[in-house]
């Protein structure tokens, strides 16, 4: 199939105004959901994108195949737990387009793979990811896949037992107790006594974890 450059040159134009909202890491180091031990011997190394803001361009070549996508979202995505994160989101049977919305907030900035030898780069921005040859995706003209397009190729992962262990399926219901948890704790910390004694007083019976202070 061929592309459309125009619409290629409109997305990068579009995701390029996201650069000072959405930064990324690729050193740091992620948690559990975001390695499994899951297709690992495809890929031979992460993150080797290199942030080169240049305007050199070379020719697309080789299209990035459907197993090549897929190996991003499953070792892709900038945020920590991601994997779990996903997991249960998509296991609340939400429309496309709100899996899609929520996938903008896990995948962001730049991934780089290796799979099989052939180095690829990606750019998670507001139309969805830029596939590339290379290290460098955001720049250059590439393989561009919709927000709508990505939630479905997981939900398919998922239908095929393909995008996580079965460890990672378990653990998600309780990564997102954990999450709720969490941000209750933080709405009781923010709270005054007062207001929650008057609208919620059963915040008084949660024990707060990680506050120095707490008690």
């Amino acid at each position: 199939m061929g592309t459309d450059r125009r619409t290629e040159r409109r997305g990068l134009s579009e995701i390029s105004e996201i650069e000072e909202e959405h930064g990324y890491d690729p050193t740091r180091n992620r948690g559990k959901g975001d390695n499994p031990n899951l297709k690992n011997e495809e890929v031979e190394s992460t993150s080797f994108f290199y942030a080169k803001n240049h305007g050199e361009q070379i020719s697309f070549s080789n299209p990035i195949s459907q197993r090549e996508i897929d190996t991003f979202l499953i070792h892709g995505g900038n945020h920590e737990d991601g994997r779990l994160a996903v997991i249960a989101e998509f296991s609340k049977g939400k429309s496309l387009e709100e899996q899609a919305n929520f996938l903008k907030e896990i995948y962001k900035g730049a991934n780089g793979l290796e799979i099989e030898g052939r180095k690829i780069s990606a750019w998670f921005g507001k139309e969805g990811a830029i596939f590339k040859d290379g290290d460098e995706a955001r720049y250059r003209e590439g393989q561009i896949v919709s927000w709508e397009d990505l939630a479905n190729n997981i939900n398919n992962l998922l239908d095929r037992g393909e995008f996580a262990s079965n460890v990672e399926i378990v653990e998600s219901a309780a990564y997102e107790r954990e999450k709720i948890a969490e941000k209750l704790l933080y709405l009781k910390r923010d709270l005054s006594d007062e207001t929650k004694d008057r609208y919620l007083a059963i915040l008084n019976d949660i024990k707060g974890r990680g506050f120095p202070d707490e008690k």
